[in-house]
C-alpha cells in the first residue's frame, strides 16, 4: 500500500533532510580532534556532584553547557 501524495511527499522530504544531516554529522565526526573524544578523569565525580545538587539529573544528561549551568548554580548555592 502506498500512502497519499501528501504523506508520501512529507516522508520523502524528511528522509532527504535526515540524509543531509547525517552527512554533516559524519563529516564533523571525521574532522574531530582525537582529544575531543577523551573522557575526563573527573567525569564520574563531576556527575556525582551535580546529581547531589540536582537529584533529578540523570547521568546521561551530560551536555557540557548544561553541566556548566548546574555547576554554577551549585557553587552559588554553597556560598549563600
Amino acid at each position: 500500500m502506498v500512502p497519499d501524495e501528501t504523506t508520501l511527499g512529507e516522508a520523502y522530504r524528511r528522509i532527504r533532510q535526515q540524509a543531509k544531516v547525517q552527512l554533516v554529522i559524519d563529516e564533523a565526526l571525521d574532522n574531530m580532534d582525537e582529544d575531543e573524544g577523551n573522557v575526563p578523569d573527573t567525569l564520574a565525580r563531576k556527575i556525582s556532584e551535580l546529581q547531589n545538587a540536582e537529584p533529578t539529573l540523570t547521568w546521561d544528561a551530560a551536555d557540557p553547557a548544561y553541566f556548566a549551568r548546574l555547576k554554577e548554580r551549585y557553587e552559588k548555592s554553597k556560598t549563600k
